[in-house]
């Protein structure tokens, strides 16, 4: 896999991480957590756990076992859901 294919793999769930857990991007992405967790993503050696975590269901929050970013993710604005 070269560099580019693992640069956009580790975005693409680093995306879906932020769905999964209704982070508000737009208001996130205006501090430096959003920034260092972005890098903290990009370079995570678990990133294997992760996809099979997606993979099969991202039920729960098993995440917490091997995602460096889950505090600070969490800690991130979440987006309001609208009815």
């Amino acid at each position: 896999m070269s560099m580019i294919e693992k640069l956009n793999r580790r975005a693409t769930l680093f995306g879906r991480m932020l769905e999964r857990l209704e982070v508000d991007v737009d208001q996130a992405a205006r501090s430096q957590a959003f920034g260092v967790s972005a890098r903290t993503c990009i370079f995570c050696p678990n990133a294997t756990d992760c996809a099979e975590w997606f993979a099969e269901g991202a039920h729960g929050n098993a995440y917490r076992q091997f995602c460096p970013n889950a505090r600070r993710l969490e800690g991130m604005p979440q987006r309001h859901l609208r009815a």
